[in-house]
């Protein structure tokens, strides 16, 4: 019986790319993400950035609330952003 070897980067979301594609189809700045999260800038750019590859489940929720989509909704963008 042969098993496929299951990879580290098929349960990586891509929320950088996510946020990135949500917030400038909506007009918004990272400066608009930060004054609505209360994030940090650099926080808010290294994410989207993808520096920061597995953010808290709290952070995911702020962003997907500032960017005004469910946080279901969110996760699928950026599941889908991986390619």
């Amino acid at each position: 019986m042969m098993t496929e070897r299951i990879k580290e980067e098929d349960y990586v979301l891509d929320i950088g790319q996510a946020m990135k594609t949500l917030r400038e189809k909506k007009g918004l700045t990272q400066g608009d993400i930060v004054r609505r999260t209360g994030l940090e800038r650099s926080y808010v750019s290294r994410l989207e950035g993808n520096k920061i590859k597995y953010p808290r489940i709290k952070m995911i929720c702020r962003i997907a609330q500032a960017l005004e989509v469910s946080v279901d909704e969110f996760v699928k963008l950026a599941s889908n952003s991986r390619g």
